[in-house]
């Protein structure tokens, strides 16, 4: 797989194949962490930035030009990543929705924690009908709170492997729920922060 183009990288991993994802996140994760760091200024905040960049471009392959230079493309999608986060103080990518965000309510009122349990209960019975593997990379990182190296390394792939798995994840649900919780496209619940370990993604 090394000796593999990255055209050929993208063009399998957009069917499905996590190994050569994995591979073009240890080919560029240097490249897209060190533009983030530059442009946000600081580094936890650059492997953040990183990890949700690789996120997005796995949403994104079926829409790469082979064309076009993979690095060209993947550091594009960084750099508008980090303005985006630089437009957002407090930006996070959406649990459910790697493509939007929602704003908490400061205020909720009556009733308020009543919706809540019942979208709880909802979310957790959609986790529970997941293929085992991506109901485990949802448990791991959504629940458990691990990271996505510790995620990774608990189930014994590399780290892009398991970022494949937790967006195929992510993209499941959010199919699964929208309907049920009556979110519109540009609606889903805050996702919590990732806790980082600096030096690899």
């Amino acid at each position: 797989m090394g000796h593999a183009s990255d055209a050929e990288l993208a063009g399998r991993a957009a069917r499905g194949d996590d190994e050569a994802f994995a591979e073009l996140v240890r080919r560029y994760q240097n490249a897209v962490y060190e533009m983030a760091c530059r442009m946000l200024r600081d580094r936890d905040a650059g492997f953040d930035a990183a990890q949700e960049v690789f996120l997005k471009a796995h949403g994104a392959l079926g829409r790469y030009d082979p064309s076009r230079k993979f690095s060209t493309w993947i550091l594009a999608i960084s750099r508008n990543h980090c303005l985006d986060q630089l437009r957002k103080p407090f930006g996070r990518l959406a649990a459910l929705d790697d493509d939007s965000q929602a704003a908490a309510d400061p205020a909720p009122g009556p009733g308020q924690s009543v919706e809540d349990a019942e979208a709880s209960r909802i979310i957790e019975e959609a986790v529970g009908l997941l293929p085992d593997i991506y109901r485990e990379a949802v448990n791991l990182y959504h629940f458990q709170e691990l990271t996505y190296s510790e995620a990774a390394e608990v189930q014994d792939v590399p780290i892009g492997t398991f970022m494949a798995r937790l967006h195929r994840a992510r993209r499941m649900l959010r199919d699964r729920l929208r309907p049920l919780l009556g979110v519109d496209d540009g609606d889903a619940p805050p996702r919590r922060e990732d806790r980082r370990a600096p030096g690899t993604l």
